[in-house]
């Protein structure tokens, strides 16, 4: 899933670019991906957008008139991209703006499921649906981070992952992020000295900093946590079979870990005899 150095680096090449030309035209747009039907799509018309904004995971496109805003929120497969007039672009796309002189605004969504979503809404609705997000975690204070983590008894890895208490980080960069600051995932937020504090503070700065940067160079997102060689095991990580499923399908963090157990061997196939072999043959010939 894109996180927020992914959708940070595309908001910045999006915020010039969608406010050039007022919209044209709106659509198509899939059924499962227009999440309203209120304020109708077509009132984007005639709108020019003043730029592109950024509330966690999800990218706003407010109107220059303050009285509508786009949210788009890509999910896990969902690519928003900005195609220049007369390019050729997919047949059908999940959502679709045309802007005038033929420059359009383009989200696809491969697959049968269609997760990602659009919404039309006033600025006020807007705010109340982002209202259950915690602080951005790009540029967040050690005095800020120090007030989440009081009293929490949740592992670390899960507490950043947590959109209602730091708005951006997934699985991905949690694990950059606690690598960086040699922390373990396991480790109880709530138990966290100030020195620890400090450490994973500069760390969530720094990572994603880092990661605004490689996706601005133009690595592919599979690559741009690989982009700095994993260095030696955590410390205090025991369990190799835990540490793999925190890594989930980026298999970022760590390098393989032994956890002293042998592997599991397959019995040796049973010999069959010629006899044996002949009758089958027979049977399935008869």
């Amino acid at each position: 899933m894109p996180e927020l150095p992914e959708v940070e680096a595309l908001r910045r090449s999006l915020d010039e670019p969608v406010s050039v030309a007022p919209v044209e035209h709106v659509g198509p747009a899939h059924l499962a991906t227009l999440k309203t039907a209120e304020p109708p799509l077509r009132a984007l018309e005639a709108r020019r957008f003043i730029g592109a904004r950024r509330r966690g995971k999800r990218l706003l496109f407010p109107t220059g008139d303050g009285e509508l805003v786009l949210v788009v929120h890509l999910m896990s497969a969902g690519r928003l991209r900005m195609l220049a007039a007369q390019k050729r672009g997919p047949t059908a796309p999940a959502f679709q703006l045309a802007f005038l002189g033929g420059a359009r605004l383009i989200l696809t969504e491969p697959g049968k499921r269609k997760r990602a979503g659009v919404w039309l809404l006033t600025p006020e609705l807007a705010e109340r649906e982002l209202a259950h997000l915690g602080p951005d975690a790009l540029g967040l204070e050690t005095a800020t981070l120090a007030r989440l983590c009081k009293g929490e008894r949740r592992r670390l890895h899960g507490f950043l992952r947590d959109q209602r208490v730091l708005a951006g980080i997934g699985r991905a960069w949690a694990n950059e992020i606690l690598h960086a600051a040699r922390l373990s995932p396991f480790a109880l937020a709530g138990d966290l000295d100030s020195e620890a504090l400090g450490r994973l503070a500069e760390a969530i700065d720094s990572e994603l900093g880092r990661g605004i940067e490689l996706r601005e160079q133009g690595l592919p997102n599979d690559d741009v946590p690989r982009a700095r060689q994993a260095g030696p095991a955590l410390p205090r990580l025991h369990h190799a079979g835990s540490a793999r499923r925190l890594r989930g399908a980026h298999d970022l963090l760590l390098p393989a870990l032994p956890d002293g157990r042998a592997k599991a061997r397959r019995p040796p196939p049973k010999p069959t005899s010629p006899l044996n072999r002949s009758s089958r043959r027979i049977g399935s010939a008869g």
